[in-house]
C-alpha cells in the first residue's frame, strides 16, 4: 500500500442502502485507491469512480499528441476502466474558472448500479 490508512466511523455504512456517492477532497490521483482501501467489502466490489475526461485528452482527442503519448494514454484509460471499473465524466467550465462534473453524466452512471 502507499499509505497507512486510518478509518473512523465504518461502521455507518452498514445501514445504508445504494445507489450513494462517495466524494473525496480531491487532494491528489490516490483519493480513489485510498477510498477504495477504507471501504468494506461491500461497497468497494460495486464502486464506479468518476474520471475526469480531460485527464485521458490525447486518447480521446488524438489530435495534437504524438504516438507514445496516445499509446500510453490509452492504456492508462482502459487499465482504469478494467481495473478500477472507471467511467469518464465530463467537466464543464464554470464562473471564475472552476471545473464541476456534469451531474446528468454522473446520475446516470449511479442509476445503472
Amino acid at each position: 500500500m502507499f499509505a497507512w490508512i486510518r478509518v473512523d466511523g465504518r461502521e455507518c455504512l452498514d445501514t445504508i442502502e445504494g445507489p450513494v456517492i462517495f466524494a473525496a477532497n480531491h487532494q491528489s490521483y490516490m483519493d480513489t485507491p485510498a477510498i477504495m482501501a477504507a471501504l468494506p467489502p461491500r461497497w468497494r466490489y460495486r464502486l464506479a469512480p468518476a474520471m475526469a475526461k480531460e485527464f485521458f485528452d490525447a486518447h480521446f482527442v488524438p489530435q495534437g499528441h504524438g504516438r507514445l503519448a496516445r499509446f500510453t494514454n490509452s492504456l492508462n484509460y482502459y487499465l482504469a476502466a478494467l481495473v478500477f471499473d472507471a467511467f469518464r465524466c465530463r467537466n464543464v467550465k464554470q464562473a471564475r474558472g472552476r471545473h464541476c462534473a456534469t451531474w446528468a453524466t454522473c446520475s446516470r452512471a449511479v442509476s445503472r448500479c
